[in-house]
């Protein structure tokens, strides 16, 4: 389990476990989307029948439980909370159920509201205008209004957490516009499900202090905050002021903490647990053979990343990359390793995503001639001497030794450098020489943010210096961050031709796994657009 989740968090910024009811979705018109619109209304009362008497009446199917109210879900986490994110701007954390955002994001990519009923993005993409939810209190009494969210994005923009905002106006007590410095596909992400998007109460932090916001969350969600025991529990109980009727239906829900995966399974199969959160994997068959309801997904393709900047390293040869690539049988790795659950990937979106092409033909299969010709022509027909160094905790040192062995077969000799976080990220900042980095890839729901957090030249956390960003990649991913909303050809254009040019070697799958009780009704598992998000609100014990 340690293996990709715990590193995850590292890569990409933290999500809540928090939810928003599931309304109707604002539409991505374009080349600027309009405002979200209001249900249809239904169907008039008088609406004559058009079904002719003579058809045959089938008897009705069993009729689905009705949500029960009551009871405490348990849900075990594998990693301890290092905050509690009581006040988002200040900790950079999304980490509390009592928080939520203006929109959620499912995980179709597409926005949905949440706080907020509508938005309209401006003509020119300088600024989103949110139409805020009236009613909605935080859960010290006070109101939800366009003055809190501004309250809340000025100390965002004050703490430098949303580089492209650029100010916050209150249009009136439910409107509020955010100004940005430049528009980016992944703008409005930044307003739901994000580090950015948690609204807290102004006047819990006025009257309390920034000291104790950070250990009391105060927000709109479905739960409040009850207590936090470091490495063992965090505990929230049920918010009965929720703007959503009848909402939450449990009374509590607790946080633990088992980071050894062995006693987190001896803990759901003796009932201790309803719910928790695995890799895609043995796990995953585990569960399932204890009788658990498993929902999978597979969200990480497990990359290859060469210092194709150094011009003196092999690496910075395509044909060598070609030739890698070829030789790598990844057909056997997911036959193998994969418990049955891997499929073998020839792009770097993984399934599921909306990027991923079910025609895809860039992909180089396994052809051990073919690699050995490439390497020839290459000017490396003996092979040489390089390092390969995987993400820490990350990384399967399994298939580690089967890359290893498979470059091994076109004479590439690859020494594994198993180092810690530390080193690897010095290692990714500094550069690396006649080296792989062996690099987890994990996909947002708009998959270009996927791209930006790890290759874009100027807000990458990774591979600053060893990693050539090519002019025409550069130029392709401008174009997709340029429009208002995820375009898929665009950003497959920017993903072909990293494929294309082997900048990255596609080597497996990874994914996350919820085991739950088949008690535990309507959770709402990997339907958002992170998939640390569900939604909370909705789910109940059916016991």
């Amino acid at each position: 389990m340690k293996r990709f989740l715990i590193p995850l968090a590292i890569i990409i910024a933290l999500a809540l476990l928090v939810g928003c009811a599931k309304e109707t979705p604002a539409p991505a018109p374009a080349p600027a989307p309009a405002p979200a619109p209001a249900p249809a209304p239904a169907a008039p009362a008088t609406t004559p029948a058009t079904t002719p008497a003579t058809t045959p009446t089938m008897p009705p199917g069993p009729k689905a439980p009705s949500p029960k109210h009551g009871g405490t879900l348990k849900f075990i986490s594998y990693t301890a909370d290092t905050a509690i994110g009581g006040w988002p701007a200040d900790t950079g954390l999304m980490a509390s159920l009592a928080y939520e955002g203006l929109i959620q994001q499912q995980a179709s990519g597409d926005f949905t509201p949440c706080l907020a009923t509508s938005w309209d993005i401006a003509p020119d993409r300088t600024s989103v205008t949110f139409h805020l939810r009236k009613g909605v209190k935080f859960t010290d009494g006070t109101d939800f209004n366009a003055q809190a969210v501004k309250f809340n994005y000025d100390a965002q923009i004050a703490n430098k957490k949303a580089p492209y905002w650029a100010s916050v106006e209150v249009l009136d007590d439910y409107t509020v516009k955010v100004n940005v410095t430049q528009w980016r596909t992944t703008t409005m992400m930044q307003f739901g499900d994000s580090s950015t998007s948690g609204i807290a109460s102004p006047t819990a932090f006025q009257k309390n202090g920034i000291e104790w916001m950070r250990e009391h969350p105060v927000g709109t969600g479905a739960y409040m905050f009850s207590k936090f025991t470091r490495d063992v529990a965090t505990e929230y109980v049920r918010n009965p002021n929720y703007w959503q009727p009848e909402k939450p239906y449990i009374d509590a829900f607790h946080n633990i903490i088992i980071t050894d995966e062995v006693t987190q399974k001896a803990a759901m199969q003796a009932g201790e647990g309803d719910a928790t959160l695995c890799e895609i994997g043995k796990s995953t068959v585990d569960y399932k053979n204890m009788g658990l309801t498993v929902d999978s997904a597979i969200q990480v393709v497990f990359c290859l990343v060469p210092d194709t900047a150094n011009p003196d390293s092999p690496w910075s040869n395509m044909k060598v990359r070609m030739a890698a690539d070829y030789a790598i049988n990844k057909e056997a790795i997911a036959a193998g390793m994969g418990y049955g659950l891997w499929q073998a990937p020839y792009q770097i979106p993984p399934r599921g995503n909306a990027v991923w092409n079910p025609n895809f033909n860039l992909g180089r299969k396994y052809d051990l001639a073919k690699a050995k010709q490439l390497m020839a022509e290459a000017g490396y027909p003996n092979g040489f001497k390089t390092t390969i160094i995987p993400f820490p905790g990350a990384t399967s040192r399994d298939v580690t030794m089967a890359v290893q062995d498979s470059l091994s077969k076109i004479g590439i000799i690859a020494e594994p450098q198993f180092v810690d976080f530390g080193k690897y990220f010095q290692i990714n900042q500094e550069g690396w020489h006649n080296a792989l980095i062996f690099h987890p890839v994990p996909a947002y729901a708009i998959y270009i943010e996927t791209i930006n957090s790890l290759f874009d030249p100027d807000n990458s956390l990774f591979f600053k210096i060893s990693w050539e960003r090519t002019p025409e990649f550069r130029d392709a991913l401008i174009k997709a961050n340029a429009v208002a909303l995820q375009d898929v050809a665009l950003t497959r254009a920017v993903t072909d031709l990293m494929t294309r040019d082997a900048m990255v070697i596609t080597v497996y799958e990874g994914g996350k796994s919820y085991a739950y009780q088949p008690y535990v009704k309507d959770p709402g598992f990997l339907t958002r657009g992170f998939a640390n998000s569900w939604n909370t609100e909705n789910v109940w014990l059916d016991k």
